[in-house]
């Protein structure tokens, strides 16, 4: 039996006959090898790709199979043919559809192009290119896709196999489309050069779908691709291995049978002729099955991954280039917060949305502006910052636009670290160690170095006529940079840097809970005199440094300010500064930076930005760097070159030359910065509706003959253009600007007064309960006025004008009866006139006349020898006459001269010796002439106040002569009411108007009242008359003083209603006096109020015809 099975195995292996024709002697034999491993006894017979030999061969239908490696098309018809016609096998290397006894080792062209769209069409690609080489499958193909007119751009490369030229054209004619499909048909040769053109070419990004076919399958390894390849031939590692795995999935499929080729027929035909692709995803170098094309079903089964490392596809509607920016405000943990950077990157926003909105450049693609980028503003940690760019280095694109502070020379060495070489194009960022090209070989900017600013401030120290100047700097690089320029010209051009230099550096501020610790640095410079200050220091630090300069008194127009930052008027509302503040001291300031707008296009530009925000501020800066990126990604694009080849973007970049906001833009070859352009001075005001604007004022040309123009007049804080230093306040030792309220000096003030003013009334009070005086007994007869019945009368009204001058301010609408009344009673406080050595006059005779009046009320009291008789009588004599003077007119004079002595309200420091004489500056008070000037005024004020008030009273006592007589207790009262509005007026008038106003009112009627009470202050009626209506004038003024402090009317307003209300009430007056009775007080015949005054004060002598006559017993007129 098993004999019988061996024959007949003989048997059928003899007639079992396999024909392979081909010239490919590698081929051949491999594939008789893989067929003997299948069917082991087969007979195989090989033939060279010849008609004649083929011809030779007799009895073809022998022949179980034939085999056609030839590639030849017109062999295949012929053989197809003869398959037919003698019912043998075909199996033809390529693909086709087969029929009858017909096969194809590959799917065909139809299918494999079905295939294809299938898979587009499943990531809405409607519109894919190809790439194909000029093999017959793949111009076949392409004749089909252009056919269906289905696909885009269909590029042959020819059998070319140079990388760099292939990503030449695909950049040329692919990329600038915009393409995202890319279809990659197969080529056992060119595959590879394919996928490492694409790689070139940076087509393997992001929202880009690349589909390669067949024997790309072992040529291909680029984690994202697709593979579209016929079942079973997934797996091939190589030529050869996908060569025969072409032919293996026939034998498999039989390979458990015997082959006879009639079941064999009906077995491949049911199973061979299927449309079956599988796609497979390259994922980390490993091929991944995750989908399948079944005779047109296309399934995806498994997850795929895709450029970019998603496991989704992210298609775009237009392909995206991305540029990133550092737009934020934060720091790392720990550090505030900093705004600046994000305000003026909002040109950075716009530059991205006008851009895409033009299609200037492009036109295919959509610019994305990655702004994640929080890995600090304007502090650099490196290993915070490293940590947070490894983060986002991947989605920072292909150039990026850093902050406007000094941390991008640290990011830039930190990406170098980190293997990154991504191209920075600085809108801002003048720091002078990014011109290095060395150092820094992938950053340009838009904008000059820091020095060639501070070069140009050295230079307009001198064209503005200033000679000195205050400097402070930070001590980092920004400020240390321009500091050195400033150092390095102060010999060269003849300006001088005032302040001490171990106060010029300070460090980074970057709030004001440090800047306290200054304040020794800004009184040093203060105390210099200067009006400018140069403010060299990184942002935030020099607005921090105003507000301090605030703190200790500088208000606008003090001093002129010059910045260095690009911040401008943006630093009012910036978080962790006082706004307040700022708007006072930034009014008037200065900065030299490039110009912004420049020309017709600058100005367009600026109107558009108009539209976006109403803050133009130095986003001009940050336009141009976008522009100028997005200028060169079009330039390379439209040559055939790479953007995201950072090399050939630095390059290109340096290269480029292009009008932008601020101007031409071009790169000097030899270092990093802008080709030297024009700058701006640029000036920050306030204008009249309280909004802060910024001006071009002026433009340096630093190439040109004309170096500074003119553009406008700046506005200075002043008003007017400062000197370099300040002038001394009036013919003070020290300015304006230095002089502050002393709290010290008003406290010693305010004591001293309400000392004396306890004293005046406790000694004044006890020396007169120890006196008695006569009741006042009204005139009831007529008698002769004598001539200190005319002193009485006339200080009446004199007084009047007096207390007018101790009331409040009325200046303002009566300067004659104000300055009038102030020279009355010597009032110092508001008569400018009455200072220095005006004052040092009116204080020592002040002074002298009354210790030389008490030296006369002491020696008076003496009993002197007769010897001394007539220098005793003459000094009795001298009291008598002087009473009436020094206790009544000159009371109030006195009191408000002397006690102007302690007024040492204003300083130049904080410290009690700082303090000086309110009316005259160069007196230093409380130093021991000081000292010894209050201690002789206070003594003075202690024993003339009662003793003036006593003998005023005493004098009418005593005198026979006066017929006019005053109430005692009116005299005491009186005269201490008027020290203390005196010396209340010293304490609180000046400060505190309003205040002082209403007291002062208050005291009037006070007064008035008490008038009323006594009824009577005099013994005349026509005295107590007018006392009283000269009391209702000083009230009428006193009310329009404090009306005209509220209501804020016309001045003639209030000078017409005291003109009418003093006119009516004097009138009123008169009216009233008319109604009195007679007179009782009558002047003598003969003598008018001159002659009595001569002789009065022993000036004329008597003459006995002038009195003999006139007697009161001779007179029956006159009682007796």
């Amino acid at each position: 039996m098993r004999l019988k099975i061996i024959l007949l195995l003989l048997a059928y292996a003899k007639s079992i006959q396999f024909l392979i024709i081909g010239s490919n002697s590698t081929q051949t034999d491999l594939l008789s090898y893989f067929i003997l491993s299948y069917v082991p006894l087969v007979e195989i017979t090989q033939i060279p790709t010849s008609f004649e030999v083929l011809d030779e061969i007799k009895n073809l239908q022998n022949f179980s199979l034939i085999i056609d490696l030839t590639n030849s098309e017109l062999q295949h018809e012929y053989l197809s043919l003869l398959s037919i016609e003698n019912e043998v096998l075909l199996l033809i290397l390529g693909s086709g559809t087969g029929i009858d006894w017909v096969f194809y080792s590959e799917p065909s062209i139809q299918c494999q192009h079905s295939a294809i769209k299938a898979f587009f069409n499943h990531f809405n690609h409607s519109n894919p290119s190809i790439l194909h080489t000029q093999n017959d499958i793949s111009i076949q193909l392409k004749e089909i896709f252009h056919y269906e007119n289905h696909f885009g751009i269909h590029l042959n490369t020819g059998i070319s196999s140079n990388i760099e030229e292939i990503s030449h054209m695909l950049g040329m004619c692919i990329k600038i489309k915009g393409i995202q499909a890319l279809g990659v048909l197969g080529d056992k040769e060119l595959c590879l050069a394919h996928s490492n053109a694409i790689k070139m070419s940076y087509l393997e990004k992001e929202g880009n779908i690349i589909l390669y076919t067949n024997e790309c399958i072992y040529q291909v390894n680029t984690t994202g691709s697709f593979i579209l390849v016929p079942k079973s031939m997934e797996d091939s590692e190589n030529n050869a291995d996908y060569f025969q795995k072409s032919f293996r999935r026939y034998f498999d499929i039989v390979k458990n049978m015997l082959f006879n080729k009639y079941n064999v027929k009906r077995v491949w035909e049911e199973s061979m002729r299927k449309c079956v692709y599988v796609l497979v995803n390259i994922v980390d170098g490993n091929k991944k099955i995750v989908g399948e094309y079944d005779n047109g079903d296309f399934m995806v089964f498994n997850e795929m991954r895709f450029f970019g490392g998603k496991n989704v596809s992210s298609w775009y509607k237009k392909p995206i280039i991305t540029i990133s920016a550092n737009t934020g405000f934060t720091n790392p943990l720990g550090y505030p917060s900093v705004y600046q950077n994000s305000k003026f990157q909002q040109g950075t926003y716009f530059a991205v949305e006008k851009i895409n909105k033009d299609r200037i450049f492009f036109n295919n693609y959509e610019l994305v502006l990655y702004d994640k980028v929080d890995c600090g503003v304007s502090i650099f940690d490196y290993n915070y910052s490293k940590e947070c760019y490894i983060k986002h280095l991947p989605y920072m694109g292909y150039a990026h636009i850093p902050s406007l502070y000094a941390v991008t020379p640290g990011v830039m060495n930190l990406l170098k670290d980190l293997g990154s070489n991504l191209p920075f194009v600085g809108g801002a960022g003048s720091s002078i160690i990014l011109s290095n090209k060395k150092l820094f070989p992938t950053f340009t900017r838009v904008v000059t170095p820091i020095n060639y600013f501070a070069e140009a401030w050295t230079k307009l120290i001198g064209i503005f006529g200033w000679k000195n100047i205050v400097l402070f700097y930070t001590n980092e690089t920004f400020g240390n940079a321009m500091y050195d320029v400033f150092i390095k010209n102060e010999k060269i051009l003849g300006y001088k840097i005032l302040n001490d230099e171990k106060y010029r550096a300070v460090e980074q501020i970057m709030n004001n809970s440090t800047i306290d610790k200054y304040y020794e640095h800004m009184r040093n410079a203060l105390s210099l005199g200067c009006n400018l200050f140069f403010l060299p220091m990184a942002d935030p630090a020099p607005f921090f440094w105003i507000e301090g300069l605030y703190d200790l008194g500088v208000r606008r127009g003090n001093l002129t300010f010059i910045f260095f930052t690009l911040t401008g008027t943006d630093a009012i509302s910036s978080p962790g500064g006082n706004p307040i503040k700022r708007k006072e001291l930034l009014h008037g300031s200065f900065l030299i930076y490039n110009a912004a707008w420049v020309n017709e296009y600058g100005e367009s530009m600026r109107a558009e930005y108009l539209k976006y925000s109403n803050i133009t501020w130095s986003r001009s800066f940050f336009i141009d760097a976008v522009y100028s990126s997005a200028y060169t990604i079009n330039f390379l694009m439209s040559q055939g070159r790479f953007y995201e080849n950072h090399t050939e973007f630095i390059n290109a970049q340096r290269s480029i030359r292009m009008v932008g906001c601020t101007g031409v833009i071009s790169f000097d070859h030899s270092s990093n910065d802008r080709n030297l352009y024009y700058f701006n001075v640029y000036n920050f005001y306030e204008d009249s509706n309280g909004i802060y604007r910024d001006a071009a004022i002026g433009l340096i040309a630093p190439l040109s003959t004309v170096y500074y123009t003119v553009l406008k007049d700046p506005i200075w804080p002043g008003g007017v253009q400062p000197l370099d230093m300040m002038k001394n306040y009036e013919n003070c030792p020290f300015r304006e600007n230095q002089i502050i309220e002393s709290s010290i000096g008003k406290g010693i003030k305010i004591g001293i007064s309400l000392g004396l003013l306890v004293l005046v009334f406790v000694i004044t009070l006890l020396i007169f309960r120890k006196i008695s005086y006569r009741n006042l007994v009204m005139l009831n007869h007529k008698c002769y006025a004598t001539f200190e019945d005319y002193l009485t009368i006339g200080f009446i009204f004199v007084e009047t004008l007096q207390i007018i001058a101790i009331g409040p301010e009325f200046q303002a609408f009566n300067q004659f009866l104000s300055n009038l009344s102030e020279i009355l009673s010597l009032n110092l406080v508001r008569a400018t006139t009455f200072k220095d050595t005006i004052f040092w006059i009116i204080f020592y005779t002040t002074m002298s006349f009354s210790y030389f009046w008490l030296i006369i009320l002491l020696l008076s009291l003496f009993n002197i020898p007769r010897f001394f008789r007539s220098f005793t009588n003459k000094i009795i004599s001298l009291k008598e006459m002087s009473i009436p003077i020094m206790s009544n007119y000159l009371f109030i004079p006195v009191l408000v001269c002397i006690l102007s002595i302690p007024s040492c309200t204003k300083a130049i420091g904080s410290e009690l010796k700082d303090t000086y004489l309110d009316y005259d500056c160069n007196i230093k008070c409380w130093d021991n002439f000081h000292i010894a000037l209050v201690i002789t005024a206070c003594f003075l004020i202690i024993v003339y106040v009662p003793l003036a008030i006593l003998y005023r009273t005493l004098w009418q006592e005593e005198n026979t002569n006066i017929t006019i007589r005053a109430h005692s207790k009116y005299l005491v009262f009186k005269n201490l009411f008027y020290v203390s509005l005196i010396i209340l007026s010293k304490i609180i008038k000046t400060s505190y108007q309003l205040t002082y106003s209403l007291v002062y009112i208050i005291g009037i009627i006070g007064m008035f009242v008490f008038i009323i009470k006594i009824k009577n202050p005099y013994n005349f009626d026509r005295a107590n008359l007018w006392t009283k209506i000269l009391m209702v004038c000083v009230f009428w003024n006193t009310l329009l003083s404090i009306l005209c402090y509220s209501l804020h009317i016309w001045s003639y307003v209030w000078f017409i209603l005291q003109m009418i209300g003093i006119s009516s009430i004097l009138i009123w007056g008169l009216i009233i006096q008319s109604k009195l009775p007679p007179s009782m007080v009558i002047s003598k015949k003969g003598k008018n109020i001159v002659e009595l005054f001569r002789f009065a004060f022993g000036i004329e002598k008597s003459q006995k015809a002038v009195y003999s006559y006139y007697s009161v017993e001779q007179d029956e007129n006159i009682p007796g």
